[in-house]
């Protein structure tokens, strides 16, 4: 432990990183600034002196020397004047020269025992590693120790280290190391500190909820004693709700108290349905209804879709009495038709296509009737463009494809006259982009890939500009990145491995500066792995397996790390069993075959879950179908030639039962790989043919057709025109 501090300088810490890292260093300067100090160790002993109550001022140079005319005399007072130094370390802040001066001058100014640091990516020691340098994430002032003549001398050091990347310290973590650190107390005590507090505000918001829940069924009884009090408190009750709801509700979501919030919602669902929808004002009868939907959404989010419906079917009741009241209100008919394609939305989830399709419609003859009250009302006009897109994956989902064509097209057409009416507005330009990939995957469904890449890539340029219309828009960066995903995964389809890899590395760098700037949501954690199981697949079929593999685990470990609720939430079930199955054909890509036959076996359960459905949508079929092909590619490795056909047939069995009409390439692609299997040639020559004409031309499918003695000549005029028409990475 390093010696205790005479007196507190200006800066408690002093943040050293690259540019690069300017949204994980603006976290940390504000989570230390703002980071309190458990009271129960506040005043005791720490290895710096007594404990204070803040960790105190910390400085980053980016923020604070904005107008400074010095750097270097400015950097050299702030170092003078702060008692740590914390290096933010990755790859671009070890070739940073300045980072490197800061800590080298720091190590000269004797604080070689106060410094810290916060791994952020990269390979601490990769410099010494052959091929791998370009990884290493320590500037050479961190990895080698001072000498007596104040240069760096050849004796390695040992930097203490908080660790933010994949499969290492939560964010929480780190920063409860770099405080520990700051304190000079011992991390086991400030986590123990930390847990008593944290035990202490679940327990006050339960006390809270116990209280106002009792105290809502004292105003709710009290309701009803007479007419003229039981309109207030009546009022107190719904407020009270509100709040419990609101508020409250937030809360007990962070201190994981689910089952205080459910007995809340029922609470309150009680007593709004014993509640008549006549002999009360117009806004009482808005408030409940708003209140209702709530707790439908708080349902719906918590995967309890029975009583999510019944919220939003109780709100129904009022938004139709509402309505029906004021038949020309644009307010009134806009919250009837939220609070059916809500409805929608749940008959979504629970696979009820009928539902779903009616409740759609309905809100959208709402939604029509108030575009017609209010055409000049953008907000009508945006929702109804969503509500129509809805439509759309309804019939998409059912495999009417012209149907969900109609739909989209329309809403395109919305999107259109948002923009035109104001093209400098970013959220209309995002909408349009959205109606663009719509239609791309459409287009991908029919198996044209030409016009699938078309239109994606409109959306990627689209999605670009707003990107970098504003660098703080982490939410614009995160929808940018989606883009590159799915135009590199359909380039891949297309034979463009290349411009494929390219966009997916990009996707997977900009999935990261979204999670680091929000390491709490899962959904970024989630797409971040996702993108990287699509750039591992990429790798793949360019002929390096073991680049892709490295990938695949990396992002293997990141959803590992999830809990399986937000893991479900996030990617759901059947992209995280696809994601299992892309490591299985990796490992037995580079020779593992034991190990991809054990995990395949232990994906079994998920398959036969699948098969036990009556029907089977198109990424469920897939998933299904690879899996059999993938046994029956193991049963050929073993030279067991009649269980190969076995799988082989059960796959093609599968395909024709489902799917027996689709132009689908990724469909096409498991019927022609079934077929080679089967050595039925001439049918596996017309699947191929097929997927010709789409613009097919995916190398290892490729390869394999060549293999079986059937020739496919790729397109090479209409690979160029592909990658030619691609919206340039930055």
């Amino acid at each position: 432990m390093s010696a205790p501090l005479q007196e507190p300088r200006r800066y408690a810490a002093f943040l050293s990183y690259s540019h690069s890292n300017d949204d994980v260093a603006l976290w940390l300067h504000r989570a230390l600034e703002r980071y309190r100090v458990p009271k129960r160790l506040v005043g005791q002993p720490g290895g710096h002196g007594p404990i204070r109550r803040r960790i105190g001022k910390v400085f980053r140079d980016r923020e604070e020397l904005s107008s400074g005319s010095d750097l270097a005399a400015k950097v050299q007072l702030a170092l003078d004047e702060s008692d740590f130094l914390i290096a933010i370390c990755s790859p671009e802040a070890a070739r940073s020269r300045w980072v490197n001066a800061e800590i080298l001058t720091w190590k000269r100014l004797g604080g070689a025992d106060r410094l810290l640091c916060l791994i952020v990516s990269g390979e601490p020691g990769a410099s010494g590693i052959p091929g791998r340098e370009h990884e290493e994430c320590f500037p050479p002032a961190l990895r080698r120790r001072l000498g007596p003549d104040g240069e760096l001398s050849e004796e390695p050091a040992e930097p203490i280290a908080a660790d933010l990347r994949s499969g290492k310290d939560s964010k929480p973590d780190a920063l409860l190391k770099l405080v520990a650190g700051l304190l000079g107390i011992g991390l086991d005590d400030l986590k123990q500190r930390e847990q008593q507090r944290r035990v202490r505000r679940m327990t006050g918001a339960a006390v809270a909820a116990t209280l106002l829940a009792v105290g809502m069924g004292f105003l709710a009884v009290r309701a009803t004693i007479a007419s003229e009090a039981a309109q207030r408190r009546q009022k107190q009750a719904e407020t009270l709700v509100d709040f419990m709801l609101g508020d409250l509700g937030d809360k007990l979501n962070e201190v994981s108290r689910l089952d205080i919030m459910e007995s809340v919602n029922d609470q309150a669902m009680q007593y709004f349905l014993s509640l008549p929808p006549d002999d009360v004002t117009d806004e009482a009868l808005a408030q409940r209804s708003r209140t209702l939907n709530k707790i439908g959404r708080v349902r719906w989010n918590q995967g309890s879709l029975a009583t999510a419906i019944e919220s939003f079917e109780a709100a129904l009741l009022l938004t139709a009495e509402l309505v029906e009241r004021h038949p020309d209100n644009v307010e009134r008919l806009v919250e009837h038709a939220e609070t059916l394609s809500w409805l929608g939305t749940v008959h979504w989830n629970s696979s009820d296509l009928d539902a779903a399709l009616r409740r759609f419609e309905n809100s959208m003859k709402a939604l029509e009737h108030a575009a017609t009250l209010a055409p000049a009302d953008t907000g009508v006009q945006l929702r109804l463009s969503w509500l129509i897109g809805n439509i759309g994956h309804v019939h998409e989902r059912r495999g009417d494809l012209a149907a969900a064509e109609t739909a989209y097209e329309q809403a395109l057409g919305i999107c259109q006259q948002l923009v035109a009416g104001e093209p400098g507005n970013r959220q209309w330009q995002a909408e349009l982009g959205d109606a663009l990939d719509n239609l791309g995957k459409l287009a991908f469904l029919r198996g044209d890939l030409v016009e699938a890449l078309a239109a994606y890539g409109r959306n990627d340029a689209l999605k670009r500009d707003i990107a970098a219309a504003d660098a703080a828009d982490y939410l614009a960066r995160g929808n940018r990145a989606i883009s590159l995903q799915i135009l590199g995964r359909t380039l891949i389809h297309a034979g463009a491995v290349v411009p494929a890899i390219e966009r997916l590395q990009r996707a997977v760098q900009l999935f990261e500066q979204v999670r680091l700037h929000d390491p709490s949501s899962p959904a970024n954690v989630g797409s971040q792995a996702s993108s990287m199981f699509d750039l591992a697949v990429a790798l793949r079929i360019k002929g390096d397996p073991e680049a892709a593999l490295i990938h695949a685990d990396q992002a293997g470990s990141m959803i590992a790390a999830m809990k399986v609720s937000e893991r479900d939430e996030v990617l759901g079930a059947e992209q995280v069993q696809a994601i299992n199955l892309e490591r299985v054909r990796l490992l037995a890509t580079v020779g593992r075959w034991d190990e991809a036959q054990h995990q395949l076996a232990t994906l079994a359960a998920a398959r036969d879950e699948l098969l036990a459905r009556d029907t089977l949508d198109v990424d469920a079929l897939q998933l299904v179908a690879s899996h059999v092909l993938l046994a029956a590619t193991f049963a050929t490795a073993r030279d067991q030639a009649d269980q190969a056909h076995r799988d082989a047939g059960a796959a093609l069995a599968l395909l024709d039962r489902h799917a027996p009409e689709t132009r689908t390439p990724t469909l096409l692609a498991l019927r022609l790989e079934a077929l080679l299997l089967l050595a039925r040639r001439d049918e596996a020559r017309k699947v191929a043919d097929l997927l010709r004409e789409g613009g097919f031309a995916q190398p290892d499918l490729v390869a394999m057709l060549r293999a079986a003695g059937l020739p496919f000549a790729v397109d090479r005029s209409l690979l160029t025109r592909i990658t030619v028409g691609l919206p340039p990475l930055d």
